[in-house]
C-alpha cells in the first residue's frame, strides 16, 4: 500500500560551519581518563546546531531504494540470535556476539555476492546517554547511547588505512589489487519489534555537496581514525523507515574503493539501537581502471616510480593552477589572513613530502628497493595530505570567488559556440545531397530481434521531444547486452522519421575519423573523397548540420561503443538540433541532457522465447516440447539472458541440427570448463559483467565449446582455415575487417600490393566465413567483417589460458604480414602525402593489432611479436604524425619502441625520432630533446658504416635537430646542423630533392630569427623553387613557406604582403588541414595585423577562428597565447570589456598550467613572451 504520509519534519543536529576550521581540525579523542592525556587539553573541538529538516518516510517504496543508487537498501532478514531481541535476560553473551557476526556475515556474502566478508565491530545503542571516558571502547558487550551529529564513519583517506589494519598486512597485500573490490558497510536493526523513538535517518548520497563534508580525527584507545561530519544544506534529502521491524535489515555504504557512477560515501544520522560493521572484498570481474580511488604509491619497481614521478607532476601543476589563482585571489584583501594560512598549510606538507622524498631515494636507489617496502603508506599519506591542503585551497577561492566555477560553464559554452561558428564559415550546403540519406550497418543488423520494446519506446519518447533541442538517449549496459542491436533496431524502425541517420563507431578517434568521412562522402560533401580528408569531412560534415538545420531537416546520430565521453565531447557531439543516441557499457558517457537507459539481460522466459526464434531446425531440435522448452530456459538461465550468448548457443546447437535441446543441455553440462584464470587484462572490454578472476566467466564454457568444435572440424575436414580466419579477426579492428585485406580479389581497395593470401583463394575464404557466421562468431556483409569485442577477447585468452601459442603466433603472424604488405612505407623520413587514402583504410586495424600485442606481451613478457611488427608500427606513427594526431602517435610508438629488440638500431632511431617530432609540435621540447639526442647518436653510428639509406636518414635528424637548436634561440647552432642537413641533401641529388626544400626553409627561419632577412629571403627562394616544381601551388609545404614569407614582410613593415601570403598559406590550409595548429598560427597573426590598425572587430573574430582550432587540438599553450591576444585588445575597450579581459587573462593561465614542462610567469606580457607557448614552427617573434 503506497504511504500517503510521505513526508514529516524533524531536528537533527548538524556539524557547524565554524571559522574555527580553517585553523584547525576537528577531533572527537574516545581515551578513558587513565590515559596519559594532559587534561586541559579539550577532550573534542566540536561545534554542533540543529536544524529542522524535511525527511522522506519510504515506507511502501523500500524496493525503489537500492544500494548501488542511493546509497542504502532494506532488506528481510530475521535474525537467529533471539537473544538480542529486546536485550532479554542480561543481554547477549560472548558467544552470542559472534554468532551474530557470523550469521551476518553470510547474509552480506550472499546479499552482494561477496569473496570474503570480515566482521569487526559490533555495537548496542541504547536511547540513553553515556560518557565515553568513562567504560571500555574494547568491550564487545557496551552498550552506548546515540551519537550525535549527522556523519560517517569513513573517509576517503581513513578507508584503504583502516581497511589494512583489519586485514593484516599479509591478507592486505593478497587482496590489494584492481581485481578485487573492497567496501566498508553498515547494517543496523531495532532489538526491539517496532522502533518508534530515534530511528535511523539516512541521506541519498547524492543529494550531498562535497563541500558539506568535514573530516574529523577520531582518537581511540585501539587507533587514531577520520570520520565525516556533515554541515546542514537545505538541498540534502534524508529518509527514514517509518516503524521498523527487527526483520527489516538497512544496509549501508561507507566505503567503496572502485564506486565509479554509485556512491563512495553515504551520510547518516545515528539514532541507533545495535549496529554492526564489517568491510567486505568482492573479486570484480574485469578491471576498473577508471576508478576514483588513487593508486597506492608503491615505490618497488619502475612501473611504481613512474607512478611516483606522475604525483610530481601533479604537484607541479597544481602550483601552477595555484599561482595563477592567488593572482585572482589577490584582488580580495578582506581575506588575505585566511588565503596565508590556507598557503602557510599547503608549503607545509609540500616540504614533509619533499624531506621524506628525498631521505627515501638516496636511501633506496632504483632497482634496488626491496620486496614490501614499509615507505608506500608513509608517500601516500604526505601526498593525500598535499592533495587535501590544495583541495582547502580550492575551497577557499571558490568562496572567495563563487563566480569561477560559473567560468568554467561560460568557457565551455563559449567553446562549442566557436565550434558552431567556424563549422558555419565553412559554407556547406546540403543542396547537392539527395535525402533520405540512412547509413547504418548492414553485418551488424540481426534478422532476429526480440523484445526491447518498453526500451525502444524510451529512446522514442526521449527523441521525439522538442525538435529545436539536442536530444540524445545513453544506452548502456553489459558487454553482450544488446546495446547495438538495440540503436539499430530503433534506427531501423524509426527511419522515416529522419531525413539523414549516421553510424559513428566510436572505440577510438581513428574510428571516430574514419566514420565522419563515410558520412561526408555518403552526403557528396565538396572535397570528401580527397585523399586523406578526414580534417576536411569533419569541418564540411559540421557545415552540413548547421545547413541542415537552417532547412528544417531532422537527423539521427548514433555514437556506437563510446569508452570515454571526452572521445566525442566536445569535437564531435553537434552543436545544433537533432537526435543522439550514444551506446557504452559505462553510465557515465552520457551528454548531461541525456536519458539514461540500462539495458538489463532478458529474463529467463523471454531469453527462450530469443533462443527459438535463432533454431534453424525446430522440428529436430524441440521434439519433446516439455524437456526442450526447459532446457531452453536452462540454457537462458546459465548465460543470464546474454543476446550475445543466446545467439552463440543457438551457433552451437545449429551445428548439430539433429541434437534435441534437452541432449544439447546435457552436453552443455558436461561440457569444458576451461576456465579464465589471467590475470588482470590490459584492454578490459567487458569491465561490468558478473566475470570472477579464477572463476567461470558466464560466457565462458560458449566460446570454450564453440573453439573446440572448430578445433573438432580442423581434425575432420583437415581445413584450420576457419580457427585462422577467427584469429586474425580477434587482432584486428573489430568494426569493419575488409574482405579485400584477407584475399578477397574483387577488391583489392584496402591493398597497396599483392600481399600473400593465407586462404589460398576465394573459396576457402569464403567457406571459412560461412562457417564462422553460422557459429555466430562472426557477422559478414559483402565487403567487410564485423566481430564482438568478447568473442575476440575470448578467443585470445581461450588460447593463453590453455598455452596454445602456436595457433595464436600463427594467426599474429599472418595478420602482420598482411598489413605489413599492405600498409604504404615511410621510407626514409620522406613525407607520406600521396599514401593517406592507403593509410586510412588500415591505420585502425594497425593501431589495433598494436594494442593486443601490448595486451599478450603485458601477460606473457617473453612473447615477441614478428620482426615486421615494429617496421609496420614505424610507418603507422609517421602517419599518424603527419595526420597531426600527436596522441594516437605517442601510443603507437610507446608500444613499437618496448617491442624493438635492438635499442641501437635504424629502426629504434626512426620511432625516437618520430617521438621527438610529436614532442616539438606539442612543445615540450624537453622530451624533444631527449629523443633527438639518442636518434642522432645512433644514426651517425649507422652513416658512417655506409648503411644504405642511413645517411638521408641522418640528414632528417640533423634538419630536425637544426629545428629545436632555433626554436630554443640557439640561431648560430641551428644554421650549422641545416648546413650539414643540405650537404647531405645535395649530395644525394634527386632521391632527397623534397628535404633539401625543407632545408632551405629551415635555413631561411634560423636567417629570419636572426635578423637577416636577405639571407633568410633567398633560401626561402630556393624552397619556393622545389616545392612549386613538385607541388604546386597549392601544396601543403607552400603553406609553411607562405607563413614564412608572411612573417618576413611583417618584420620589415610590410604589412600587405604579410597579410597576403598569411590569407595564401591560410587558404591551403583550410582547403587540406582546416584543423591544423599552423592555420590557427595564420589566423593570429593575420588577428595582430587587424589590431595594428586599430580593427578590433575584425582581429577579435579572426582570433576567435584561431581559438577554435586550438581547442579542438587541446593545445593549451596556443590556447593561452590567443586568449592574451585577445585581452590585450579589450584592454584599450571600455569599461566592460576591459572588465573581459581580466577574465580572458584568468582564463589563459589556467590552460598556460596545463602546458606540459613550461613554468614560467604571466607577468612579463607581450608577444615575444606569449610566443614561448607554443610549438617554434608558428611562434615567430613579430
Amino acid at each position: 500500500m503506497q504511504n500517503q504520509n510521505l513526508y514529516t519534519l524533524g531536528d537533527m543536529t548538524f556539524l557547524r560551519r565554524d571559522p574555527l576550521y580553517k585553523r584547525e581540525k576537528p577531533y572527537l579523542v574516545l581515551l578513558p581518563n587513565t590515559a596519559d592525556v594532559d587534561p586541559s587539553i579539550p577532550r573534542h573541538n566540536l561545534q554542533f546546531e540543529k536544524h529542522q529538516v524535511e525527511l522522506t518516510d519510504i515506507r511502501g517504496r523500500e524496493n525503489e531504494y537500492r544500494i548501488d543508487e542511493c546509497g542504502f537498501q532494506y532488506i528481510c532478514h530475521r535474525t537467529a540470535v533471539r537473544v538480542l531481541l529486546g536485550l532479554q535476560g542480561d543481554g547477549p553473551t560472548l558467544p552470542d556476539v559472534h554468532e551474530y557476526k557470523v550469521e551476518t556475515e553470510r547474509t552480506l556474502k550472499s546479499f552482494f555476492n561477496a569473496v570474503r566478508v570480515v566482521c569487526y565491530d559490533f555495537r548496542i545503542r541504547e536511547n540513553v546517554e553515556y560518557y565515553r571516558s568513562e567504560i571500555d571502547l574494547n568491550d564487545p558487550l557496551l552498550r552506548e547511547g546515540p551519537a550525535q551529529g549527522a556523519h560517517t564513519d569513513v573517509t576517503a583517506r581513513s578507508g584503504p588505512e583502516m581497511i589494512r589494519h583489519r586485514l593484516g598486512e599479509e591478507d592486505f597485500r593478497t587482496y590489494r589489487n584492481p581485481t578485487y573490490r573492497f567496501r566498508i558497510v553498515n547494517t543496523w536493526r531495532p532489538l526491539n519489534d517496532i522502533c518508534q523513538e530515534n530511528p535511523l535517518s539516512l541521506c541519498d548520497y547524492r543529494s550531498v555537496d562535497p563541500q558539506d563534508l568535514t573530516a574529523a580525527d577520531r582518537v581511540t584507545p585501539e587507533r587514531a581514525g577520520e570520520v565525516y561530519y556533515i554541515h546542514h544544506n537545505r538541498n540534502q534529502k534524508w529518509h527514514w523507515l517509518r516503524n521498523q521491524r527487527s526483520d527489516e535489515l538497512t544496509v549501508f555504504v561507507l566505503y567503496d574503493d572502485q564506486p565509479g557512477n554509485q556512491a563512495k560515501c553515504r551520510w547518516e544520522d545515528l539514532y541507533v539501537r545495535s549496529r554492526w560493521q564489517g568491510p567486505f572484498m568482492k573479486k570484480l570481474p574485469d578491471i576498473s581502471f577508471g576508478s576514483a580511488q588513487d593508486p597506492v604509491l608503491s615505490l618497488e619497481t619502475k612501473s611504481h616510480w613512474l607512478d611516483f614521478v606522475k604525483k610530481l607532476e601533479k604537484i607541479r601543476r597544481d602550483l601552477v593552477v595555484l599561482n595563477a589563482r592567488l593572482k585572482y585571489l589577490s584582488l580580495y584583501h578582506s581575506y588575505d589572513d585566511e588565503i596565508k594560512l590556507a598557503l602557510l598549510e599547503i608549503f607545509t606538507s609540500l616540504i614533509r613530502f619533499w624531506v621524506a622524498s628525498v631521505k627515501w631515494m638516496r636511501s633506496n636507489p632504483l632497482g634496488q628497493v626491496a620486496q614490501g617496502s614499509k615507505s608506500d603508506s608513509k608517500f601516500l599519506k604526505l601526498f593525500e595530505e598535499v592533495e587535501a591542503a590544495m583541495e582547502h585551497f580550492e575551497k577557499l577561492s571558490t568562496a572567495i570567488d563563487p563566480s569561477y566555477h560559473d567560468r568554467i560553464e561560460r568557457m565551455d559554452h563559449e567553446k562549442r559556440m566557436r565550434q558552431a561558428e567556424f563549422a558555419n564559415n565553412v559554407g556547406v550546403s546540403d543542396d547537392l545531397v539527395v535525402y533520405p540519406v540512412h547509413m547504418l550497418p548492414s553485418a551488424h543488423h540481426s534478422a532476429v530481434f526480440h523484445g526491447r520494446t518498453e526500451s525502444l519506446t524510451l529512446i522514442g519518447t526521449h527523441l521525439d521531444g522538442n525538435r529545436d533541442s539536442l536530444r540524445s538517449v545513453l544506452v548502456h549496459g553489459l558487454g553482450g547486452v544488446g546495446k547495438t542491436q538495440t540503436a539499430l533496431q530503433y534506427a531501423h524502425r524509426n527511419s522515416s522519421k529522419y531525413d539523414a541517420i549516421f553510424w559513428i563507431q566510436s572505440e577510438t578517434f581513428l574510428s571516430i575519423n574514419a566514420s565522419i568521412t563515410k558520412i561526408a562522402r555518403g552526403l557528396r560533401l565538396p572535397g570528401s573523397m580527397r585523399d586523406g580528408a578526414d580534417e576536411q569531412n569533419l569541418a564540411a560534415f559540421q557545415s552540413w548540420q548547421q545547413a541542415a538545420k537552417r532547412n528544417g531537416r531532422q537527423w539521427l546520430m548514433i555514437f556506437d561503443n563510446v569508452e570515454k565521453l571526452e572521445d566525442i565531447l566536445p569535437n564531435y557531439v553537434p552543436t545544433t538540433n537533432g537526435s543522439i543516441i550514444i551506446t557504452s557499457r559505462y553510465p557515465d558517457c552520457g551528454l548531461q541532457t541525456s536519458f539514461p537507459l540500462a539495458l538489463k539481460p532478458f529474463k529467463v522466459e523471454e531469453g527462450a522465447q530469443l533462443l527459438k526464434q535463432y533454431l534453424k531446425y525446430p522440428s529436430t531440435q524441440l521434439v519433446d516440447v516439455g524437456n526442450d522448452e526447459r532446457a531452453l530456459k536452462s540454457l537462458s538461465e546459465r548465460v543470464d539472458g546474454l543476446p550475445l550468448g543466446l545467439r552463440a548457443i543457438a551457433g552451437l546447437m545449429n551445428a548439430r541440427k539433429s541434437m534435441t535441446a534437452s541432449k544439447f543441455m546435457g552436453l552443455y553440462d558436461k561440457g569444458s570448463r576451461k576456465l579464465l584464470k589471467s590475470s588482470a587484462r590490459v584492454v578490459d572490454y567487458d569491465p561490468d559483467t558478473s566475470r570472477v578472476i579464477g572463476k567461470e566467466h558466464v560466457l565462458d564454457r560458449i566460446w570454450h565449446m564453440s573453439f573446440d568444435l572448430l578445433e573438432d572440424q580442423v581434425e575432420l575436414d583437415d581445413t584450420p582455415k576457419p580457427r585462422l580466419l577467427l584469429g586474425m579477426c580477434a587482432l584486428l579492428c573489430p568494426d569493419g575487417i575488409p574482405l579485400s585485406l584477407l584475399g578477397q580479389t574483387s577488391d583489392h581497395s584496402a591493398l597497396s600490393n599483392e600481399a600473400p593470401s593465407p586462404f589460398g583463394d576465394e573459396v576457402d575464404l569464403d567457406s571459412a566465413t560461412v562457417a564462422l557466421t553460422q557459429m555466430a562468431l562472426i557477422d559478414c556483409d559483402d565487403s567487410r567483417i564485423t566481430i564482438h569485442r568478447l568473442v575476440q577477447d575470448a578467443y585470445i585468452y581461450y588460447h593463453l589460458d590453455s598455452q596454445r601459442y602456436e595457433e595464436l603466433e600463427n594467426a599474429l603472424n599472418t595478420s602482420v604480414s598482411l598489413l605489413f604488405h599492405s600498409f604504404p612505407r615511410q621510407i626514409n623520413g620522406r613525407p607520406m602525402h600521396d599514401n593517406w587514402k592507403q593509410c586510412n583504410n588500415l591505420i585502425q586495424h594497425a593501431k589495433w593489432l598494436a594494442d593486443r600485442c601490448a595486451e599478450i606481451r603485458s601477460i606473457i613478457p617473453k612473447f615477441h611479436p614478428p620482426p615486421d611488427t615494429t617496421e609496420l608500427l614505424k610507418s603507422c606513427a609517421w602517419f599518424l604524425f603527419e595526420m597531426a594526431d600527436h596522441r594516437t602517435a605517442i601510443h603507437v610508438l610507446e608500444i613499437s619502441k618496448e617491442l624493438c629488440l635492438d635499442q641501437k638500431s635504424e629502426l629504434y632511431a626512426h620511432l625516437l625520432n618520430t617521438n621527438g617530432c610529436c614532442a616539438f609540435e606539442l612543445n615540450d621540447l624537453t622530451t624533444c630533446r631527449q629523443d633527438w639526442e639518442k636518434a642522432l647518436a645512433i644514426r651517425e653510428i649507422w652513416a658512417k658504416r655506409g648503411v644504405p639509406g642511413a645517411e638521408e636518414e641522418l640528414a632528417n635528424q640533423l634538419n630536425n635537430f637544426g629545428n629545436l637548436e632555433s626554436g630554443e634561440g640557439r640561431y648560430d647552432s641551428a644554421l650549422e646542423f641545416f648546413g650539414r642537413a643540405k650537404k647531405i641533401r645535395l649530395r644525394l641529388g634527386k632521391e632527397a630533392i623534397v628535404p633539401l626544400g625543407v632545408s632551405h626553409m629551415t635555413t631561411g627561419r634560423a636567417y629570419f630569427l636572426k635578423g637577416m632577412h636577405a639571407e633568410a629571403l633567398q633560401h626561402y627562394k630556393s624552397a619556393e623553387n622545389i616545392f612549386l616544381d613538385h607541388f604546386g601551388v597549392n601544396g601543403h609545404f607552400m603553406a609553411h613557406l607562405n607563413y614564412a614569407y608572411g612573417n618576413l614582410n611583417y618584420a620589415q613593415g610590410d604589412t600587405g604582403p604579410a597579410k597576403s601570403f598569411y590569407t595564401l598559406a591560410q587558404k591551403i590550409l583550410e582547403e587540406d588541414t582546416p584543423y591544423h595548429l599552423l592555420l590557427a598560427a595564420c589566423n593570429y597573426k593575420l588577428a595582430c595585423l587587424e589590431a595594428a590598425e586599430n580593427k578590433s572587430d575584425a582581429a577579435l573574430v579572426i582570433l576567435e577562428k584561431a581559438l577554435a582550432i586550438a581547442e579542438f587540438r587541446d593545445a593549451s599553450g596556443d590556447i593561452a597565447r590567443i586568449l592574451k591576444k585577445k585581452a590585450a585588445i579589450l584592454f584599450n575597450g571600455n569599461e566592460e570589456e576591459r572588465a573581459r579581459a581580466q577574465i580572458l587573462t584568468t582564463d589563459a593561465e589556467k590552460f598556460l598550467a596545463k602546458q606540459r614542462n613550461l613554468v614560467m610567469s604571466l607577468e612579463e606580457d607581450g608577444e615575444d613572451e606569449w610566443n614561448l607557448w607554443v610549438c617554434p614552427y608558428w611562434s615567430i617573434s613579430d
